[in-house]
């Protein structure tokens, strides 16, 4: 564990830490940023390093206070299935799919 005390200046990095999908190849920057509009909920669309990297997924601060985990994470694969049929894309997700994933990488 790593612990970051004081003030840091210079600090040129960002990070996310969602439950989703790693989406990479699968459909364009547009694509992935209409989906994150096109939900009630607030989805998280990430395209790193020109498209390299694509996520997305729901912030774990979203969990609700009567939530399991169990069942925000069964929220979030249904939302996200239900996006890739709306949108056509070719794509069955497995619950294996899906995971907790983190990034930090330089801005």
């Amino acid at each position: 564990m790593k612990v970051r005390i004081g003030f840091v200046s210079n600090s040129s990095t960002s990070s996310f830490c969602i439950y989703g999908c790693n989406c990479s190849g699968l459909f364009d920057y547009e694509i992935g940023e209409e989906m994150s509009r096109k939900t009630d909920y607030f989805l998280e669309y990430y395209n790193i390093e020109d498209g390299e990297i694509q996520c997305l997924g729901f912030s774990l601060k979203q969990i609700k206070d009567d939530q399991t985990m169990g069942q925000f994470k069964e929220e979030a694969r249904k939302v996200i299935r239900q996006l890739f049929k709306d949108f056509n894309i070719d794509k069955e997700l497995k619950d294996e799919d899906f995971g907790i994933m983190e990034e930090v990488y330089p801005d």
